[in-house]
């Protein structure tokens, strides 16, 4: 498998490739997948936070007044009893301490001016949904990532395609302009003939309206090169009426085309998107699968609680807890879950294999149609040439009088026509590299 050289337009082309640059700076819908991608960032970071304690502080203080009650008969319960004990000690013990006479005692069930504050830390210890979360979450970025790339290779593409198509209509101008003023002097010569008596009145007004058809051709041009620049600045973020940096080394058809090619798709971001989407569903048919591994979680609370804002030894407290939810039996619900899973998995591996075949396809119908502009690049070569010949000794010929004008006239309209095929070409065949190079993902956006 040969490697296309993902540079080759950018050695050739600084002005192109710090245009490239530019446009991936200012994209606007670059800087969209860019803020999701700091989105699943953060995402991974808090899917990574899950693993780590969590500290939280709790506080409640309770004031109460009526509401319901307990009633403990101690006075009906003891003051019987103590009677009895104060007579006994009369008789015995003369002068003795008399135990007291108790009231029944009525306490609220609802606590008053009562507080309890304390933190409670707590992790998980075995918990399946936190370990497949944080790697569908790592996945995701590089989803997102592949996604920024994508935007990237189609951005460099059009920019790219754009700005050979500006050449071309630059490269149109300068043929018309050339061929206007050839024109213009067969009309300047045709005049000097009618006016000396030499020629006849119907070859001027030929010449004449070869005039007005290329001015037409040069308007049409112009406005195609006008257009063709709005488009460009547009894609590089710039307004329509923004100067246009000029390659003339590319605009004088002097950069060669290349050679080297590939005829490979396995570098295209979409593929590896299909494949992490792949990797994705197999952590959610794990996870899912994981649905009988029971959740342990642990915790600590220190804090204090006590009556009338009392802070000592024997308010504070500390309390240790261990808590494990073990799903047992749902309905058979995770068994069809885990059916549903492996069935998406079934359909995504399914779709993989042909969005390959399709971008095996593209990459080879890019190939082809590489090769075929450069062939007819290098027939277009050929075809100016030889019409340059001829239109100049046409011109000879005519000028000598041993030709007709309408033969000097099919010349030069051979040799404009001509120029204009090989400008045609020329660029289309770099349009179709450029293509090539898109449908290869052989373009190193990372240096962008």
């Amino acid at each position: 498998m040969l490697i296309i050289t993902s540079s080759v337009v950018n050695a050739q082309s600084d002005i192109l490739s710090n245009y490239v640059q530019q446009g991936i700076a200012d994209n606007e819908a670059i800087h969209q997948q860019n803020f999701e991608l700091h989105k699943s960032m953060y995402a991974l970071k808090e899917a990574t936070g899950m693993f780590f304690p969590s500290i939280s502080l709790e506080a409640n203080y309770i004031d109460d007044k009526g509401g319901r009650t307990i009633d403990v008969p101690i006075g009906d319960m003891m003051n019987p009893v103590y009677q009895n004990l104060n007579g006994i000690n009369s008789v015995l013990a003369p002068g003795s301490p008399k135990y007291p006479t108790l009231s029944n005692v009525s306490y609220q069930l609802n606590p008053s001016n009562f507080y309890d504050a304390y933190f409670q830390v707590a992790m998980p210890v075995i918990n399946a949904e936190v370990w497949y979360n944080h790697s569908i979450k790592k996945d995701q970025i590089k989803m997102q990532q592949n996604e920024v790339a994508i935007y990237k290779r189609e951005l460099v593409k059009d920019i790219k395609v754009a700005y050979f198509n500006y050449l071309k209509a630059v490269q149109a101008i300068t043929i018309y302009e050339n061929a206007l003023r050839m024109v213009k002097e067969s009309e300047r010569v045709n005049q000097k003939l009618v006016d000396n008596g030499k020629e006849v009145v119907y070859f001027l007004s030929r010449s004449k309206s070869e005039v007005s058809k290329i001015e037409a051709q040069l308007n049409e041009a112009k406005n195609t090169k006008k257009n063709a620049a709005a488009y460009f600045n547009f894609l590089i973020n710039k307004t329509a009426d923004t100067d246009i940096t000029i390659d003339e080394a590319l605009l004088g058809n002097a950069v060669p085309l290349p050679d080297d090619l590939s005829l490979t798709s396995d570098r295209r971001e979409e593929l590896a998107k299909l494949m992490l989407a792949s990797k994705i569903d197999q952590s959610v048919l794990d996870l899912k699968k994981a649905s009988w591994v029971p959740k342990v979680g642990a915790s600590i609370d220190l804090g204090s609680q006590a009556s009338d804002f009392q802070f000592n030894s024997g308010s504070r407290y500390y309390l240790i807890g261990v808590s494990c939810d073990w799903s047992l039996f749902k309905g058979m619900s995770d068994v069809y879950r885990v059916k549903q899973a492996k069935f998406e998995m079934n359909a995504l591996s399914a779709q993989t294999k042909y969005a390959k075949s399709q971008l095996q396809l593209a990459a080879s119908t890019a190939a082809n149609s590489y090769v075929s502009a450069k062939q007819n690049f290098s027939s277009a070569i050929e075809q100016e040439t030889s019409a340059t010949q001829y239109y100049g000794l046409m011109d000879k010929k005519y000028k000598e009088g041993e030709a007709l004008y309408i033969e000097y006239l099919d010349a030069r309209n051979e040799s404009t026509l001509a120029s204009l095929q090989k400008s045609i070409t020329y660029f289309d065949a770099w349009i179709k590299y450029t293509e090539l190079e898109r449908a290869n993902a052989s373009f190193n956006i990372n240096q962008q």
